[in-house]
């Protein structure tokens, strides 16, 4: 299967239908392409709905539409006093943005012109500034351009087939036609959609595929929250589970990889959802299994003090081997590590097979480490093997040219063996490597018989 971008639409459908027993997989998958496009970056904005009710467009699922009789505060300009209070707020406490909500579709020069007066009000303090803001002429798009707005956010919300089901005031070939428009004129794009207004699966492969071709600088899917007095108040919304939400998340991921992809309304249902299944659980390893394999050793970390030693050891030989690169987790350092691992015998660790192999281990052991120019200060770390050619796929996996390095160890400084990824990796507490140096390139007797 493809790693990134270049899904076929089948190959998206059925990472929607993943087993929700292969869910970490994905997860995995997806969380690599995050750090090599976002690191661990996570920007945070604050949302000031600066325009409320009175929209004209009859979209089923928004409480400010035209066909909604939910009962919401209505008000044609927010307080300048609330508007500029959140800009302050957004600048002094150094946030990514300052997010500005405008209900409606299609405005006035003159209307365009008074947001435009406070955008160069806001634009003074140096804020990064969005606006959500329906159909703009190109003539007012300029005008906006002029004043300092950044980005402008307008979301395709669903697939081109399942438009009409819930708007019919403006088409889904509008929206697109407009982030055209804005992002020939410069402008950043805020462009995603919202799961879980009865569109299927195909539905929602279809509108991330679109969002693909527009390639946004930020992604924001959507969770429906009924919202009552509006055509969706009934809507069904069983299937967002915390494993299918996932699922569109990392699908999301795959193929729009440099994108800011946001989790957006409804996180707080699905937080809850997830929270019941915590309250719920019998046991630690059914909260365990909810968690993103990066974060396992965070969980550990904390939980630790909590934990039988059976219940630690498991889950950390778990955690370690089911994460690409577990010990990368910025919330636990090389010496907690060590300390977790040393807080529990190698027995609980190991299943049977690799406790056989530990307890015939020689006193004092040769290990290998295979490091690519990306991890090449990394010599000193707790993951090694007993095998060379092991160490030497490593340090050339990815097509780079990277370095084998062996050392001596005494067995009683192997914390554990892992045998089940064929790599036999064997867990050390690197204060006790010795002769570290870069290991020869190995001999072959060729005879000719």
């Amino acid at each position: 299967m493809n790693s990134e971008q270049n899904l076929t639409r089948e190959e998206a459908i059925a990472i929607l239908n993943t087993p929700d027993e292969q869910l970490n997989e994905l997860i995995e998958r997806a969380g690599a392409l995050r750090k090599k496009y976002k690191g661990n970056h996570v920007s945070i904005h604050l949302l000031t709905n600066a325009r409320s009710g009175n929209c004209s467009q009859n979209c089923a699922y928004c409480a400010q539409s035209c066909r909604s009789h939910a009962d919401i505060e209505k008000y044609k300009w927010v307080d300048d006093e609330k508007l500029y209070g959140d800009n302050t707020f957004v600048h002094d406490h150094k946030l990514s943005r300052h997010c500005i909500g405008l209900s409606g579709m299609k405005f006035s020069d003159d209307e365009i012109e008074e947001l435009a007066s406070k955008i160069r009000k806001m634009k003074e303090e140096g804020t990064h500034l969005c606006c959500s803001i329906g159909f703009l002429t190109k003539k007012q798009a300029l005008m906006l351009k002029e004043a300092g707005l950044d980005r402008i956010n307008h979301n395709l919300n669903t697939s081109r087939s399942n438009y009409p089901n819930i708007c019919t005031t403006h088409t889904y070939e509008q929206r697109v036609n407009n982030i055209h428009m804005l992002q020939d004129l410069g402008f950043e794009i805020c462009s995603g959609g919202i799961i879980g207004m009865g569109e299927s699966k195909e539905d929602v492969v279809d509108m991330l595929l679109d969002l693909k071709e527009i390639n946004p600088e930020a992604l924001p899917i959507n969770f429906l929250i009924p919202i009552k007095g509006t055509p969706l108040q009934d809507r069904d919304t069983s299937n967002l589970t915390p494993e299918y939400c996932l699922k569109v998340l990392c699908l999301a991921r795959l193929l729009v990889p440099t994108s800011d992809i946001r989790c957006a309304a409804g996180r707080t249902r699905w937080r809850r959802k997830v929270g019941e299944q915590i309250d719920s659980a019998e046991n630690v390893h059914q909260i365990f299994v909810l968690l993103n394999p990066p974060y396992y050793l965070t969980f550990i970390k904390f939980a630790a003090s909590d934990l039988s030693e059976k219940d630690l050891g498991q889950l950390l030989s778990i955690a370690w081997t089911q994460e690409e690169c577990p010990n990368q987790d910025c919330n636990v350092s090389k010496r907690e590590l060590v300390a977790l691992f040393r807080s529990v015998s190698p027995e609980s660790l190991m299943d049977e097979e690799e406790r056989t192999a530990h307890q015939a281990l020689e006193d004092t052991v040769t290990v290998y480490r295979g490091v690519t120019p990306y991890n090449a200060k990394n010599i000193r770390a707790l993951s090694w093997t007993l095998d060379r050619k092991t160490a030497d796929r490593f340090a050339h996996r990815f097509g780079e040219d990277g370095t084998v390095y062996e050392a001596q160890i005494r067995k009683e400084h192997i914390l554990a063996l892992f045998t089940g990824r064929n790599e036999s990796e064997a867990i050390v507490d690197p204060r006790h490597l010795e002769q570290i140096m870069e290991s020869p390139e190995p001999q072959f007797d060729m005879q000719m018989t």
